[in-house]
């Protein structure tokens, strides 16, 4: 394959929920690293990237058997709600996930709302910044969950590893 036929399939899947985002950050990473090779549009892939890409098309066709329930909860009215966002990078990539926790009679159940991945920028950056980019995508995520849904959020939770990013915030 080449890369215009990795940008191809990659920009045919079409995921604004995020529902694949741990799924499809690889082949953002690898289409990264084919424009690092200096590779032209129609050369053919570099081997350590062909190899990563036929892995990732392996895992594709298994995409038919991933199912998830879009209801959030039977009960999401009378129930107390917590948006839970976490936030998390590497030297590859950044990436931030939500979760509604709900809190109801029946019990305590947690369920995906939204996940966003991107790469990590070819100009180096620290792994604190990096971290820090992240946790404002958290941010940006948690304003676009509030304003698209019309239940009252009881409490809301950032999450990160970075005790950096902590006191950059504080």
């Amino acid at each position: 394959p080449t890369k215009r036929e990795m940008l191809s399939l990659n920009m045919s899947i079409y995921d604004p929920f995020g529902f694949l985002c741990e799924f499809m950050i690889t082949t953002k990473v690898l289409m990264q690293q084919g424009w690092k090779s200096g590779i032209d549009w129609d050369e053919e892939l570099p081997m350590e990237i062909y190899d990563r890409w036929k892995m990732w098309l392996e895992e594709l066709s298994k995409l038919e058997q991933y199912h998830l329930p879009r209801c959030y909860h039977n009960n999401f009215v009378n129930s107390i709600v917590e948006l839970h966002i976490f936030a998390d990078a590497s030297e590859e990539a950044m990436a931030a996930v939500a979760y509604w926790r709900v809190v109801s009679e029946v019990g305590v159940t947690i369920v995906f709302v939204m996940g966003k991945t991107s790469c990590a920028p070819t100009r180096y950056h620290t792994i604190p910044k990096l971290e820090l980019q992240a946790a404002v995508t958290g941010v940006r995520m948690k304003e676009l969950i509030i304003t698209n849904h019309m239940k009252n959020i009881n409490k809301i939770y950032f999450w990160t590893d970075s005790h950096t990013v902590i006191r950059w915030i504080r």
